[in-house]
């Protein structure tokens, strides 16, 4: 039996138990041509391997530089784990497969309409006299970001994992505002995002995160690749916490049978206009992709 005394002794002996299957981050997108899809594809396979002992999901994680070792400064005696492996077992950054050839037309999508429209979800709260919209994005690298859209702002963003360790307070209209995780080690997705008045602890408002993935979801453009159904979401990339306007990203959200998340994120300099892109989504099914006249045209099968 573990020594029940000793935090870190329980900690780790949960972690031996428990396959933890859900994660909210990753290390940076490299840019396509610095390594062919079969190299980046073997070297996920052969570090997820190493860091989590399973086989059947997709891992990237960042290259010990020299002198480094496995060991994380862990905040207040928290274990990260669980959270770091959350999003970043199911989330795919995917380069390009080569060109495709155009045999039927899957759907068209209208950019502009779609364009940031997951940032105001149906969790939408009235703090501090101002309308306030809850919601979730990936950058480009696998980080998962909390959003807070305050009525006549711009979004902001607070990273997951981030919240473990440091709360953030935000002014919201007349009022002050904590925002901090609360973490569910036996269900991740029971997590609990809270928001919290600083000078009234009952205006509060607690969130999932799978709520919070549920009210993304019903936000996105549903499309049906290879007789599978995604949400598509296009959005402006996420940096130091604020709208980088300079890049964009497609988002491809599927559940598969057994209610899995997987996600695909595609940087939107990759799918060209003069031609079709192709890239391996869920089941590495093939789907082309092209930018054209301020629609995405999605192919099946290229």
């Amino acid at each position: 039996m573990p020594d029940t005394k000793r935090p870190e002794v329980l900690m780790n002996h949960w972690k031996s138990c428990v396959l933890v299957s859900i994660a909210l981050c990753l290390a940076a997108l490299k840019p396509a041509s610095a390594q062919s899809p079969e190299e980046l594809n073997r070297q996920a396979q052969e570090d997820f391997s190493l860091a989590a002992g399973a086989q059947d999901q997709p891992r990237f994680v960042p290259k010990l530089q020299e002198g480094q070792n496995n060991q994380k400064q862990v905040p207040q005696g928290q274990d990260l784990e669980p959270f770091d492996r959350f999003i970043k077992d199911r989330t795919k950054v995917l380069a390009g497969q080569g060109e495709g050839q155009v045999r039927a037309t899957a759907q068209e999508v209208d950019l502009s309409a779609l364009h940031n429209r997951h940032l105001k979800t149906s969790l939408k709260y009235s703090l501090g006299g101002k309308d306030v919209w809850i919601s979730g994005a990936f950058d480009s690298s696998q980080n998962a970001y909390v959003s807070v859209l305050i009525d006549g702002q711009e979004a902001r963003f607070f990273n997951v994992k981030g919240l473990l360790s440091k709360s953030e307070t935000l002014d919201i209209g007349a009022g002050k505002y904590r925002l901090s995780l609360s973490p569910d080690l036996e269900n991740q997705l029971e997590s609990e995002i809270v928001l919290t008045n600083t000078a009234n602890r009952k205006d509060q408002q607690r969130i999932t995160i799978r709520e919070m993935l549920g009210a993304v979801n019903e936000k996105g453009e549903e499309v049906r690749l290879t007789g599978q159904i995604y949400r598509l979401f296009y959005y402006d990339d996420i940096k130091d916490g604020q709208v980088n306007r300079e890049k964009k990203l497609f988002t491809f959200i599927f559940y598969d049978a057994k209610g899995e998340i997987h996600i695909f994120l595609i940087p939107a300099e990759l799918v060209p206009t003069d031609k079709i892109a192709v890239f391996k989504m869920f089941e590495n099914k093939r789907v082309g992709l092209q930018q054209a006249g301020g629609r995405l045209r999605i192919f099946d099968n290229p």
